[in-house]
C-alpha cells in the first residue's frame, strides 16, 4: 500500500500499473547499490534505461488481473501482488533498513527482498538479467545465491544426466525453460527429487510464466499433484508418463517434460495448481526446448546442505552399485545356493544321489556315506566296472 501510496500520491486510489511496477524494481536495485556500492554504472544506467525488460511483463500480468486497464486501483494491484509478486512489497523496507541501518540485519520476523544472483552462466537469461527481479518476488526461497545443478547446453540433453544432477539434493530446486518460440517459464521445486510412479511434494511448490506474461500459479489446495519424475527405465513400459512434470493427472501433466525431451506441454489449468497461462495463448500448450536449467536455491547455508546430501546419495548408489557387480566374500551366498534360492548346477548332483537306498548325506562331514548292511563288502571298482558305468 504504501508503494502504491508514493506513485498515486496520498488520496489518490489509481495509479498507472507501469509505475507502480517501475517504482519497485528501481528500489531493488538502489537497495543493492546501499550494500554493494562499487557496481559497473555503465551496466547499472543500462539496466535501468531498459527497465521493459522486467517491468513490462509484470505490468501486463498486473493490467490483465485488473481487466487489461493501464490504470488500477490500489486493491487490485495488493490482490495481484500477494498473489503473483508477494516479496515485491518488501523492496521498499529493504531500501529503507539498507539506507538507515546500513549493515545491520532485518528484524527477525521481516522478510527483506534479495535478488538471486548466479553462481554460474546461464542459456536461459541473460547475465545479470532483470527478469530475476520477478524471480525473486515470488517466494524468499528464490532469493540470494542461486547455484546451477543442471544446463542442458553445458551437460547434455539426456533425461538421465538430469536426473543424476538432483537425484539426492536435499533442498528446494528451481526449474527454468527457454522455448524455442522465445517465452521463459518454469516451476518451483519446494521438495527434494526422487524417482516415483506418483506424484510427491508439498503446497510451497507452484508453476509460472515469466515472459512475456509473468503469471503464478500456487496451489489451492484440493489436490496434491505438486511434482512427478518417472523415467522409463524405472519400471520399463508401464503405461505412465516418463519424464518430469508438475501438477494435473498422470494422463494429463499441468507442465510436463518428456524422457526425451521432445513431447512437451504446459496447461492452462488443472486441479493441483491455480489457473493461468504458462505459455502465450497462441502456443496451444505444447512447446519445444530451447534451453532447460535445474537451479538449487534457499541461498548459501541450504544450498551447502543440500548437495552435501547429495554427495551422500551418490556414495551409497555407488556402493550399492558395486557391490552388485563385485562381491569378495562368496561364502555369504553359499545357504541361498545350498537351499535352491539361487538357480545353480552346483549342487544338482545332491538331488540325484538323495532317494538312492545306498547314498545318505553326512551333514557332519560335508559329504556322502554309502550305507550297507552288516558283513557287506564293497567291491574295489576295477576296469569291468568303469567299462559297465559307461
Amino acid at each position: 500500500r504504501v508503494l502504491f501510496d508514493c506513485v498515486a500520491g496520498v488520496g489518490n486510489n489509481e495509479a498507472v500499473a507501469r509505475d507502480v511496477i517501475a517504482l519497485c524494481y528501481r528500489l531493488s536495485v538502489a537497495a543493492d547499490i546501499l550494500v554493494e556500492p562499487k557496481v559497473d554504472e555503465e551496466a547499472l544506467n543500462a539496466h535501468l534505461l531498459n527497465d521493459s525488460v522486467v517491468v513490462d511483463p509484470l505490468t501486463r500480468s498486473l493490467s490483465a488481473a485488473a481487466g487489461n486497464k493501464d490504470v488500477v486501483t490500489r486493491t487490485e494491484f495488493v490482490e495481484w501482488a500477494d498473489s503473483n509478486v508477494p516479496i515485491m512489497s518488501f523492496t521498499i523496507l529493504t531500501f529503507m533498513q539498507n539506507i538507515i541501518f546500513h549493515g545491520k540485519p532485518i528484524p527477525a520476523g521481516k522478510t527483506p527482498y534479495k535478488g538471486p544472483v548466479l553462481d554460474q552462466a546461464t542459456d536461459v537469461l541473460v547475465k545479470d538479467s532483470p527478469l530475476l527481479f520477478g524471480l525473486g518476488s515470488m517466494t524468499p526461497k528464490m532469493g540470494g545465491i542461486w547455484h546451477r545443478l543442471y544446463s542442458a547446453e553445458a551437460d547434455g540433453r539426456s533425461f538421465n544426466r538430469m536426473e543424476w544432477s538432483i537425484l539426492g539434493y536435499g533442498g528446494p530446486t528451481t526449474l527454468l525453460l527457454k522455448t524455442e518460440e522465445g517465452a521463459t517459464l518454469g516451476a518451483f521445486a519446494a521438495a527434494p527429487w526422487h524417482e516415483a510412479p506418483k506424484f510427491f511434494g508439498s503446497g510451497e511448490c507452484f508453476v509460472f510464466q515469466l515472459d512475456p506474461v509473468t503469471t503464478v500459479c500456487h496451489s489451492v489446495g484440493t489436490e496434491s499433484n505438486f511434482m512427478y519424475c518417472h523415467p522409463s527405465w524405472a519400471k520399463g513400459h508401464d503405461g505412465l508418463p516418463h519424464g518430469l512434470g508438475f501438477g494435473g493427472t498422470l494422463n494429463n501433466p499441468r507442465l510436463f517434460i518428456s524422457e526425451d525431451f521432445n513431447t512437451c506441454k504446459a496447461g492452462y489449468l488443472d486441479d493441483t495448481y491455480q489457473k493461468g497461462n504458462l505459455l502465450p495463448k497462441d502456443a496451444l500448450e505444447q512447446f519445444h526446448i530451447k534451453s532447460l536449467e535445474i537451479w538449487g536455491v534457499g541461498g548459501d547455508e541450504v544450498i551447502s546442505k543440500a548437495l552435501q546430501e547429495r554427495d551422500k546419495y551418490r556414495q551409497q548408489t555407488d556402493s550399492v552399485v558395486y557391490n552388485a557387480r563385485v562381491v569378495t566374500d562368496k561364502t555369504g551366498f553359499l545357504p541361498d545356493l545350498q537351499s535352491g534360492l539361487m538357480d545353480t548346477k552346483i549342487y544338482k548332483h545332491r538331488e540325484e544321489t538323495r532317494g538312492r537306498a545306498e547314498f545318505s548325506y553326512d551333514e557332519k562331514h560335508g559329504g556322502y556315506s554309502l550305507e550297507r548292511k552288516e558283513g557287506e563288502s564293497v567291491p574295489f571298482p576295477n576296469e569291468d566296472y568303469f567299462n559297465k558305468a559307461q
